[in-house]
């Protein structure tokens, strides 16, 4: 008879033990991790389209003249609140 052991490790299990995770726990924190990644590269794609559309307002709403912005109900002072999206038309313009 023959104790020789052609796979040690289903005699005596892996070097790690117990502490090693099952093969789907590892694939699914490999998702996890992509998925994340993705959805931060996104989030950052998203912030850039936001400031370069912003950028752009701001480029044309200083390009326009007084009576331009006095046409559309807003002064040159306005156009700071309106980019940062806290103006209210004041009661006297109404």
């Amino acid at each position: 008879m023959s104790t020789h052991l052609t796979n040690p490790t289903e005699h005596f299990g892996t070097l790690a033990g117990s502490h090693t995770e099952p093969k789907h726990t590892l694939v699914d924190a490999t998702r996890l991790r992509i998925a994340n990644l993705l959805a931060a590269v996104g989030a950052g794609l998203g912030a850039l389209t936001r400031k370069s559309a912003e950028s752009r307002l701001s480029d044309e709403m200083y390009a326009m003249s007084d009576r331009d912005l006095a046409d559309i109900g807003v002064c040159r002072g306005d156009i700071p609140a309106i980019l940062d999206g806290t103006f209210e038309v004041p009661y006297h313009r109404r």
